[in-house]
């Protein structure tokens, strides 16, 4: 187990599991970094999954930063930049407008404040965003930095096409993490699942049933020897539970994976 650095969060623990490898020595980095896809794919398919099961998607962190400069964007701007783009596959295009922007207000009405982009700007980023393929994004961007980026990510692709997990390997350029340290190469591998189910907000309709049942019954249960503090803990934690499912916080979820 390893501790996070950075201020704990929703999904984002304190302690958490991390299985490493390391390349010793001077290296190619294409080559080692086309390593570690392959080293993904191969463990994946070792543990039983079958290929069609996962999706390994890569981006280099240079590509956006090209961008980010070529659009005069401050410095102080750019991590909050950086962080509303890596927010696509949670909240969206339009998620990560309201986050270039002023601010986004969720369906609880929290407002998180944005980086507060001008209108051509947040534009130029989206545009970027609706780019799925390299060849498009080399037609697209021009800055030196970008084009850097861009040659190490097909250095990448070239050194990975001499194995079988070509298949695997998919650009994203949305992943660019929103931490300081990640400066080019970046991996994200993601499960494809073919049904997924949430169940949290039926958990929050038993939970209160639970606390109810608690609240009215405690006086049988005071008479076990159970005192006003132990009450006081169930009580919490029986609305904490019902709370953190009604607001999607913590859910429960069943997905299914299928064999071809």
């Amino acid at each position: 187990n390893v501790f996070r650095n950075e201020k704990a969060s929703n999904g984002r623990y304190r302690e958490f599991c991390q299985a490493d490898f390391d390349i010793i020595g001077n290296v190619n980095s294409a080559q080692a970094n086309a390593e570690l896809c392959n080293l993904i794919s191969s463990t994946l398919l070792d543990i039983g999954l079958n290929s069609d099961q996962f999706t390994i998607n890569v981006s280099n962190r240079k590509i956006v930063q090209g961008l980010i400069n070529d659009s005069k964007i401050p410095e102080d701007k750019q991590l909050g930049v950086i962080r509303a783009i890596d927010k696509l596959d949670k909240f969206g295009l339009k998620g990560v407008e309201d986050l270039l922007k002023k601010e986004r207000k969720d369906s609880s009405g929290a407002i998180t404040k944005g980086a507060d982009l001008n209108d051509e700007q947040a534009s130029q980023i989206l545009n970027f965003l609706k780019i799925k393929d390299l060849k498009t994004l080399k037609e697209n961007l021009n800055n030196p930095l970008s084009k850097e980026g861009i040659k190490e990510l097909e250095d990448v692709f070239e050194i990975i096409g001499f194995s079988s997990d070509l298949n695997q390997v998919k650009t994203n350029f949305a992943i660019v993490r929103g931490l300081e340290y990640y400066s080019d190469f970046i991996v994200e591998t993601n499960l494809n699942f073919n049904q997924c189910n949430s169940y949290g907000l039926h958990y929050s309709n038993t939970l209160m049933m639970w606390r109810d049942e608690f609240l009215k019954k405690w006086d049988n249960i005071s008479k076990q020897g159970f005192d006003v503090t132990f009450k006081r803990m169930w009580n919490f934690y029986l609305s904490y539970c019902e709370a953190g499912f009604k607001s999607k916080n913590i859910d429960l979820i069943q997905f299914s994976l299928q064999n071809k």
